[in-house]
């Protein structure tokens, strides 16, 4: 009885798909579609379709765009086209330049060869990232978002990663692996080598998200370092970042491992919104200060280390749940109290040390 119920739902279903196709309706689910460029356009633009493989038509929210040998003319994401594709591959093979004159957002990114030159529109990276060898990757001035995976393959080199003075931001609620090129040796900047070296960085890592290292790595932030949700880890070995402007942390930040320096000799500021759990810490620039808004408690789960600076306590109860230790530069405790939760403590230090 059964087996004749499903024979009859069968006879249905393809005395269906016979009528439809009589009638010239197609069934079937939507698949997306590499477009590949070939350059046989009268411009550079991604809005003329004649540039592009697919029987010269233009890449839409689903498909995928693609760069390789068949091509090394130069391309420009124009403010025609519609700035979603599904994926981005610049692959080997691929020798020119593509410029971005709007905002683009992708799903997947990934370069080997050519030039990606950035504008000043938002950059919008939904998963994996990777900066391969081979490849010069120009960032764009104005906010990139990385929200998954974020890798510089090993001996990529110094050009293969450029902040041009941008935003970088590490958002969504997913794990960022996050990997570096660690034969990069960058200068940063008052004897300081780093993997890698960007202008500004926010770690925004909501609803549970964080970043976790793949090695030990070590970059180094010349404009303002955000710390405003998530937090980041280390598992593989550390994660140190080196900063040379200004921090600042927001009362949502989770803490994590990760050892963030104040580093250099210019001013370099640190404003922590009281309430939040601030990672390792360590203050080594005469021109820094850390002050603290608001009057909640604070916690430094893990060890802070003041070798020169200012160190101002403000009106924010501070919790030191790992080794405090002091060799240098001025403490200056506030008016709410001090609580030093680890025996590792080196030395002692009270509301009138300076």
């Amino acid at each position: 009885m059964i087996f004749r119920q499903i024979v009859r739902i069968l006879k249905g279903i393809a005395m269906l798909s016979f009528a439809l196709a009589l009638f010239g309706v197609e069934i079937g689910v939507a698949s997306a579609d590499t477009h590949i460029w070939d350059g046989g356009g009268g411009d550079n633009n991604w809005s003329t379709c004649a540039n592009w493989n697919q029987t010269d038509t233009c890449p839409t929210s689903t498909d995928s765009v693609q760069f390789d040998g068949t091509s090394s003319k130069n391309s420009t994401i124009d403010g025609a086209f519609a700035g979603t594709i599904a994926a981005f591959y610049i692959n080997a093979g691929y020798g020119g330049t593509i410029t971005q004159a709007r905002s683009l957002t992708a799903s997947l990114f990934s370069q080997s060869a050519g030039t990606f030159q950035g504008g000043s529109d938002t950059l919008d990276f939904n998963g994996e990232v990777s900066i391969n060898s081979g490849a010069t990757f120009i960032s764009t001035s104005g906010t990139a978002y990385f929200a998954n995976d974020f890798s510089i393959a090993e001996g990529a080199g110094a050009n293969a990663f450029q902040h041009n003075n941008g935003t970088v931001v590490f958002d969504s609620a997913v794990r960022n692996d996050f990997s570096l090129d660690s034969t990069n040796n960058e200068d940063a900047g008052s004897g300081i080598s780093v993997d890698e070296i960007f202008y500004n960085v926010q770690v925004n890592k909501d609803g549970g998200g964080f970043i976790r290292d793949s090695g030990t790595e070590t970059m180094a932030v010349l404009g303002t370092l955000t710390l405003t949700d998530g937090y980041v880890n280390t598992v593989a070995g550390s994660f140190v970042i080196n900063t040379f402007g200004a921090i600042s942390a927001a009362s949502t930040y989770d803490g994590g491992p990760s050892i963030v320096k104040m580093v250099g000799s210019g001013t370099n500021a640190a404003t922590i919104a009281s309430g939040g759990i601030m990672p390792t810490f360590e203050v080594n620039n005469a021109n820094a200060t850390v002050d603290f808004t608001g009057s909640s408690s604070t916690t430094f789960a893990y060890a802070v280390t003041l070798t020169s600076g200012v160190f101002n306590q403000d009106s924010a109860p501070l919790v030191f749940s790992g080794a405090f230790s002091q060799s240098g530069g001025t403490f200056n405790g506030g008016s709410a109290t001090l609580d030093f939760n680890n025996t590792l403590l080196t030395r002692l230090v009270t509301a009138t040390d300076t």
